[in-house]
């Protein structure tokens, strides 16, 4: 069976948790198992996101920090899928690491 990891948070006006559980719901439909997370912790272990067959971001405005944005670009390197949710409801807009701290 297929896994997604849908995360959510940012800011409220884009209704981050009722953008996420739409798409966990649809993927659900779908027969995919999904984990959803209100943190971007999920992502501070590197083997457990590349675990993921699709990571799913619903942030606005928040930063990332370095580790975790190596472990999503290395699990989305590694073949896995990612699919930034945009438009009117949602957007990632969360920085990724530049090499400064």
């Amino acid at each position: 069976m297929a896994r997604a990891l849908v995360t959510w948070g940012g800011w409220d006006g884009h209704e981050p948790d009722q953008v996420a559980a739409l798409f966990a719901g649809w993927l659900r439909e779908g027969g995919v198992e999904v984990d959803v997370f209100d943190t971007l912790a999920c992502f501070d272990d590197a083997a457990r996101v590349a675990g993921y067959d699709l990571v799913v971001p619903v942030w606005t405005m928040s930063e990332i920090g370095k580790e975790q944005a190596l472990a999503v670009a290395a699990a989305v390197a590694g073949g896995r899928g990612s699919r930034a949710v945009t438009g009117g409801c949602a957007t990632v807009s969360a920085p990724m690491w530049t090499g400064s701290s």
